[in-house]
């Protein structure tokens, strides 16, 4: 059960259609591009639709433009590499920070980026707008890996992380 935006829990089999899985990133290389274009959110059929789009928060004027939701380089690093004397993100593969979760070993860095920036464009679940910091929580499945991805009203993405339990996610004991 996850719980709605506007209060009740809902079950976690929403009654909306069923979207196609969207695989890893790098399952969706274009082989007739030839110089190693992936193929990415941009680039997939608007028929398979995104949680962005359901009620109530496809008329939420806070929801940001799909097409403007991106990753920085800044908060790319912030994801990846950490900071840590504010002990936020870190979440590559072998960082071992006390009490965080790691991508899985076989992500490198552009297939964590291509699939927190799929996630924050088509999330699996409804996005959930956090009163407290003014950021929206989604949350979508890739590779059997759960991603948590906090984006802004203006589309800038703040952080991800993968949530403990999925296919090769190291979970880092507290200290």
């Amino acid at each position: 059960m996850r719980n709605r935006p506007d209060g009740p829990e809902e079950p976690d089999e929403p009654d909306r259609p069923d979207r196609p899985s969207l695989g890893r990133p790098d399952e969706r290389w274009d082989p007739d591009v030839g110089d190693g274009k992936r193929l990415s959110s941009y680039d997939l059929p608007e028929e398979i639709g995104s949680a962005w789009d359901d009620p109530p928060v496809k008329d939420n004027p806070r929801r940001p433009d799909r097409e403007g939701i991106g990753l920085t380089d800044d908060r790319q690093d912030h994801v990846l590499d950490g900071e840590p004397a504010k002990r936020g993100g870190g979440h590559r593969y072998g960082t071992g920070f006390p009490g965080k979760t790691e991508f899985p070993a076989d992500w490198d860095d552009n297939t964590v980026v291509s699939n927190v920036v799929d996630v924050a464009k088509n999330p699996g679940d409804v996005p959930v707008y956090q009163n407290f910091n003014q950021r929206w929580r989604v949350h979508g499945v890739r590779d059997g890996v759960d991603i948590t991805v906090i984006v802004r009203p203006d589309g800038k993405i703040w952080t991800a992380w993968p949530e403990p339990g999925g296919r090769g996610v190291v979970e880092n004991p507290e200290e």
